[in-house]
């Protein structure tokens, strides 16, 4: 089975993976530990996003790591920082998603 997450919820999350439920797992990493909170407008988002993070390292189990790219939240600076860190924690492959601007009907 297939997840998709942010990682949000750590013990959850772990619980899925040390139960064996997941093949794969695509996580959207929002910005770099110190950006977090400006994305996700939640103090302290970081934390659970990073062990997240880790424990799916840990686990083995295939994944996608990418970032969706407001550009009003996220400038090229901190797309470099998040890069940087990124690789700093192995990440060998990031793929980067421009957000679609939303539409309201009128």
């Amino acid at each position: 089975m297939g997840l998709h997450t942010g990682g949000a919820y750590p013990r959850r999350f772990g619980a899925l993976l040390a139960a064996g439920l997941l093949d794969w797992v695509g996580f959207d990493v929002k910005a770099h530990p110190g950006t977090y909170a400006r994305v996700t407008a939640v103090r302290n988002s970081a934390a659970p996003a990073v062990r997240s993070l880790r424990l799916l390292f840990d686990s083995g189990v295939e994944h996608r790591i990418r970032t969706t790219v407001d550009p009003t939240l996220l400038d090229e600076r901190d797309e470099r920082r998040l890069g940087a860190w990124l690789a700093g924690q192995g990440v060998r492959a990031h793929e980067r998603q421009e957000a679609r601007p939303v539409t309201r009907p009128r």
